[in-house]
């Protein structure tokens, strides 16, 4: 084949595919970016997260112009138009859903070119904040201010807190729960995969500790009658807000000093230095899955009889740091952020 007039063919085939696109009128953004939602496995919060950060920064300017005639400088100007706005996080998040729109519309012959992934390097590094959390000289006394707000908070909201500390779980994981996920004979809380943060690891597996049956045994006693473990009281149908933790934090003086996550990073802490527990252990339970294939086949064992020791001696753990049996010593600044 001669090498020019494979060249010239290209060329006369790729100018032909721009025009079908220019007369193609339906090729907009707002399609590609839908057909590109179309093809993600999202679920609840992040899936409209996604959305909205989409209709608000990006249709205004590109959602209905055909992906073909999009130019660089015009995703140029969304993206700083976003960080000038002071919202250099978002910036990056937008950025990164906008090389994959790109690369949905490019694999689809709607353009030939990912203007977004040209564009890397033009946002400001985001600034990594640690993750806010009680600090451990101020844990035990915690402890026992929380025991005794029972009647302060909600009677829910006071055995979520509880067992968010007790099993480090993330925040989604608890609200969505169901009751139909507890063995407590088995005393084995299984999450199914579609309400962890990586939703191709499969479920995770909480051993629960005496501790903890004992609460859920409690709690069943209220919430039991219905599906959700933490149902709203206004809809009873839905999982309790978000930010309902987080406020009764902030009811108990610990406004914009702790995080409801930063629990997990206590619990890491402590679980590490006690020199007790294997790491694998630890990061398991963590829900912390490990990149290196080979290594998670050979860790597919899950440790799950050191977590269920490990989990009742955190839970012995919180007891007698709430008693005052234990001064707790570490290095805050030593806290892991996850």
């Amino acid at each position: 084949m001669d090498p020019s007039a494979y060249r010239r063919q290209q060329k006369a085939e790729a100018r032909e595919r721009r025009r079908a696109a220019e007369l193609d009128t339906t090729r907009t953004f707002i399609k590609a970016a839908e057909g590109w939602m179309q093809t993600q496995h999202w679920v609840g919060k992040h899936a409209r997260d996604v959305a909205n950060s989409l209709k608000h920064h990006v249709y205004p300017t590109l959602g209905d112009q055909p992906m073909v005639s999009i130019a660089k400088t015009q995703v140029r100007v969304v993206l700083l138009m976003v960080q000038d706005a002071g919202r250099v996080e978002t910036a990056h998040r937008v950025h990164q859903r906008l090389r994959a729109i790109f690369k949905w519309a490019v694999d689809r012959d709607w353009c030939e070119r990912n203007h977004a992934s040209e564009l890397d390097g033009i946002l400001a590094p985001v600034k990594v904040t640690k993750m806010q959390h009680i600090p451990l000289d101020e844990f035990p006394d915690f402890l026992r201010r929380l025991a005794a707000n029972e009647a302060q908070l909600h009677r829910a909201t006071w055995y979520a807190l509880h067992l968010v500390i007790h099993t480090f779980v993330r925040t989604s994981e608890l609200r969505m729960a169901t009751w139909s996920e507890f063995d407590l004979g088995s005393k084995l809380w299984r999450i199914p995969a579609h309400h962890m943060k990586k939703k191709d690891a499969g479920d995770h597996l909480v051993p629960l500790s005496k501790q903890v049956t004992d609460l859920l045994s409690e709690l069943h006693e209220i919430t039991g009658h219905g599906k959700l473990v933490f149902p709203g009281d206004r809809h009873p149908e839905r999982p309790m807000s978000e930010n309902t933790m987080l406020f009764a934090l902030y009811r108990m003086g610990y406004r914009g000093r702790a995080q409801v996550h930063g629990f997990r990073s206590l619990a890491s802490t402590l679980l590490n230095e006690s020199g007790k527990w294997h790491p694998d252990a630890i990061e398991r339970q963590m829900s912390h899955h490990e990149k290196d294939k080979v290594r998670a086949a050979y860790n597919h064992a899950q440790h799950l009889a050191d977590r269920r020791r490990m989990m009742q001696w955190w839970s012995d753990k919180l007891d007698s740091l709430r008693k005052g049996g234990d001064v707790v010593s570490f290095d805050n600044a030593r806290i892991r952020k996850w």
